[in-house]
């Protein structure tokens, strides 16, 4: 219900534009006097965090498929129901086969329109996909939007988060990093107006309980 109106105004914006007024000082050569030109707008990207993506662009969330761009395959691990994606040193040599849009339009319809729950599960797990994204529908007979390549990674939920809260973490649990001497530098550290806009760290306190406060971007602006 938030997106639909939003995708009817950028395909209206590309189809027909929106006529500008300018002040009367402002002249275009191309334009008559008093005329009102046509600008025309298009989205170029996207971004969320990993489930936001996952949602607006109608991927699964983790499972066996976890990634959009590649063909990446998780395999499970015992009688365990969690997926792992393993080898990554020879992968990293022989990559994973690019998805490709074109490609992939037929897997998007038939998990669209699907209606048997338990083939349709099925047919997610397979391909990666849940149904088709409004941003696909509206925008790429457009002017060729890619959900695969033009929603773009989250950077506070990726490397910041994951490393710099790991390593805090073990600091604090091995006791290599003083917790009152790191409240204290955190309390004084000359954050700029830039960084106090958004989420800064705050004190962990005596007992560490302070850190489940932070957020990713605290852990970013922390690095």
């Amino acid at each position: 219900p938030f997106l639909e109106p939003l995708m009817n105004d950028l395909a209206s914006g590309f189809i027909d534009g929106f006529q500008v007024s300018y002040c009367s000082n402002f002249t275009i050569s191309h334009f008559k006097p008093g005329e009102r030109p046509t600008v025309r707008v298009l989205l170029l990207c996207w971004t969320a965090d990993h489930p936001g993506q996952c949602e607006f662009g109608k991927f699964l969330n983790q499972g066996k498929c976890g990634c959009r761009r590649c063909k990446v395959i998780g395999k499970q691990s015992g009688h365990s129901y969690h997926y792992y994606y393993g080898e990554n040193r020879f992968h990293c040599r022989y990559p994973w086969d690019i998805r490709d849009i074109e490609l992939e339009k037929e897997n998007l319809y038939n998990a669209e329109n699907e209606t048997r729950k338990s083939v349709r599960k099925k047919l997610s797990s397979e391909s990666g996909f849940t149904g088709t994204s409004l941003l696909h529908k509206y925008l790429y007979p457009l002017y060729g939007f890619d959900i695969l390549h033009h929603m773009v990674f989250d950077v506070f939920h990726t490397i910041p988060l994951n490393l710099c809260k790991n390593q805090v973490q073990r600091l604090l649990e091995l006791e290599q990093l003083d917790k009152t001497y790191l409240d204290e530098q955190i309390h004084i550290f000359p954050w700029t107006s830039e960084l106090k806009s958004g989420r800064p760290p705050v004190a962990v306190g005596k007992d560490g309980k302070g850190l489940g406060l932070w957020k990713a971007e605290g852990f970013q602006k922390f690095a």
